[in-house]
């Protein structure tokens, strides 16, 4: 079961959250909405893992960027780094840094404007074990990896000829744990097959500075083709992959590559309510599997979250509804808390505005029963709720004038013992109000 926490609401706040989330040294979530916000270029917000949200930058466009909507990375000293599609000094992207304290407040910082073909990229940021940020970009000819240092200073360390080596590497960079740094790239490799005219895409590996470059190219439709989205390490110290198209009926494969760049297809997806033409990046659990959300089939429309083991063993764990949320555009949803909970966001869907959701869920797909008012009365100036529960579980009540106001806790947090629970509040004048349930983590 998918708790949904958080609907996103009001566009002035931020809506269409494309990128996951990325846990901060307080224990709250940061992450990027691509559009609305102050200025309509997007949004950071923080968001604690009860669901507590709060806007802490709304982006101005010319100056800081826009259309933010890759995934952050945190830095030390609790700062954070990204890039946006758009804005900056050419309106070509930039790579910035985020500092949510600041001397005077949550403050972003520039580290780079794109320009001319070194234009913008989609794709996150990776911090090395050398203290520089990795990235790729699509521009500069057919592609290019770089570095920026949190000084600001810039380098294409690798130029992609769009031959055996791929093109359009737009996707973040993973550095694995032999240090060494592993991507893929969208088009390139094998060409000259019906349908793909661009090519089938490439994996590809590298030394931190460039050297020793490597690649491999997906060489048959029938074993996937045009992988979108970084790599993450498995608990075996493979590497996992999705590819967007291909596969034995040509909605996309998950594959296994090793150090060496040995691809093998491990999964293909099925039009059976099973997702397709998947566009995310997996998630490396700490239980050993691999997790990710996929847009919908013509069964269910609206995306499915699956499990996948080292071996191929793909689970279904939940298919997505319009008010959980509706799959994620871009690559990387899925984040594993401290608590061990999965949790993502959508870039649409949900029960206020149809613009996006933050929700959690359990690494078996199970989860409590999403609390609900059962009845309400008022009797001697007290509101008396009864709402469903699931027994150990605890669950936390809030208030609200408005649904666009702030959300208030009304006392501590109340731990379940049956499958109902009831609790009472005075009322002291008879003004609309709005009460939530959150079953905590």
């Amino acid at each position: 079961m998918v708790r949904t926490l958080f609907t996103f609401p009001v566009p002035t706040n931020g809506y269409r959250p494309d990128s996951g989330l990325v846990l901060g040294t307080d224990g709250a979530f940061y992450g990027t909405a691509q559009k609305g916000g102050a200025y309509a270029h997007g949004t950071l917000y923080r968001i604690t893992p009860q669901g507590s949200f709060s806007v802490v930058h709304h982006f101005v466009g010319t100056n800081d960027g826009a259309d933010a909507f890759s995934r952050l990375v945190a830095g030390p000293n609790g700062v954070f780094y990204g890039t946006a599609w758009h804005g900056g000094k050419s309106n070509s992207g930039t790579v910035f840094e985020f500092d949510p304290i600041g001397t005077f407040g949550p403050a972003v910082t520039v580290l780079h404007s794109f320009s001319g073909l070194g234009f913008g990229t989609t794709s996150g940021l990776t911090m090395g074990t050398n203290g520089l940020l990795y990235g790729s970009t699509s521009g500069n000819g057919f592609g290019s990896l770089f570095t920026v240092s949190t000084a600001g200073t810039y380098k294409d360390f690798y130029l992609f000829s769009g031959t055996n080596d791929g093109y359009s590497p737009n996707q973040p960079l993973l550095q694995a744990s032999d240090g060494k740094f592993y991507g893929t790239a969208q088009f390139g490799g094998t060409f000259g097959i019906s349908n793909y005219s661009m090519g089938l895409g490439t994996v590809f590996r590298c030394d931190a500075d460039g050297s020793n470059f490597a690649s491999a190219a997906f060489t048959s439709p029938l074993t996937g083709a045009n992988p979108f989205g970084g790599l993450a390490e498995g608990a075996d110290g493979n590497l996992y992959g999705i590819t967007a198209k291909g596969g034995t009926n040509g909605l996309g494969t998950i594959f296994r590559v090793t150090r060496n760049l040995q691809i093998t297809t491990l999964y293909s997806f099925v039009d059976s309510g099973q997702g397709e033409y998947p566009n995310v990046e997996l998630l490396a659990a700490k239980d050993g599997f691999l997790y990710g959300l996929v847009p919908g089939d013509s069964t269910n429309n609206t995306g499915t979250i699956f499990r996948i083991s080292t071996n191929g063993q793909y689970t279904v764990l939940f298919q997505m509804q319009q008010t959980n949320g509706e799959y994620a555009v871009h690559s990387d949803a899925l984040t594993q808390g401290t608590d061990g909970l999965i949790y993502g966001v959508t870039a649409y869907g949900g029960d206020q505005s149809s613009d996006g959701t933050f929700f959690c869920m359990d690494t078996s797909g199970t989860n409590s029963v999403p609390p609900s008012i059962v009845s309400q009365s008022y009797s001697n100036g007290t509101f008396i709720l009864t709402y469903n529960t699931t027994p150990g579980q605890t669950y936390q009540i809030l208030y609200a004038s408005t649904l666009q106001g702030k959300w208030t806790d009304l006392g501590a947090p109340r731990l379940a013992t049956t499958n109902s629970a009831t609790a009472s509040f005075p009322i002291t004048n008879f003004s609309t109000g709005f009460y939530k349930f959150i079953a905590q983590p």
